[in-house]
């Protein structure tokens, strides 16, 4: 077996944690979630454990940013419910989830560059390629929040885009700090019909 020193940075109950560990590659995950154990009592530990599954960041690791019309709904669904936007959107509904990725002309993908390419962040947005682009989401997983993701993926879809055409989203509250840090402008004059269901 190939053996190496690894660090993570893990999600756990409400806190990041640093963990160092020697193993392989295929065993990070597994060792990592034995490692964060200690310290925290076993039921905020069981609540926390389905985000902690698919929230190891492996230091120094590549983040593979590209175009997915074709994006699994189950991934997308992971990404919302961990990223927090879960809370405003039908993740319940997997028709609902199908249509919307379906709909969106322009999905763009983070993946960690590690084994089985996990999903960390997506944006599903709706352009005509040439004037404007709307951002329907920019959902990043917790864990990976602050880490420069959500910056890249709007990268992306800027250089996708190219400089002729103008980017919109409606911001959750507690977003308005990152997108301004961005350096994207509010604007005063936006309107919308709510939906009702």
């Amino acid at each position: 077996m190939n053996f190496s020193m690894a660090f993570a940075r893990v999600f756990v109950a409400g806190e990041f944690a640093e963990a160092r560990f020697t193993q392989s590659r295929g065993q990070i995950k597994a060792n990592c979630l034995c490692v964060m154990a200690q310290g925290y009592q076993a039921k905020r530990l069981r609540i926390a454990l389905p985000m902690v599954q698919s929230a190891v960041m492996v230091e120094n690791s590549q983040i593979l940013y590209a175009r997915e019309p074709a994006l699994d709904v189950a991934e997308f669904r992971r990404v919302l419910v961990e990223s927090g936007l879960g809370e405003t959107r039908p993740v319940d509904d997997e028709a609902r989830l199908k249509a919307m990725l379906s709909a969106a002309n322009l999905v763009l993908t983070a993946r960690l560059d590690v084994d089985g390419k996990p999903l960390i962040g997506v944006i599903r947005a709706v352009t005509d390629f040439s004037w404007v682009c709307y951002i329907s989401e920019l959902a990043v997983s917790r864990s990976a929040q602050g880490l420069g993701i959500g910056k890249g993926l709007m990268d992306e879809a800027r250089r996708q885009l190219g400089p002729s055409v103008a980017i919109s989203l409606i911001s959750m509250p507690d977003a308005v700090g990152f997108y301004e840090r961005i350096g994207m402008k509010r604007m005063a004059d936006a309107f919308w019909f709510p939906r009702k269901h």
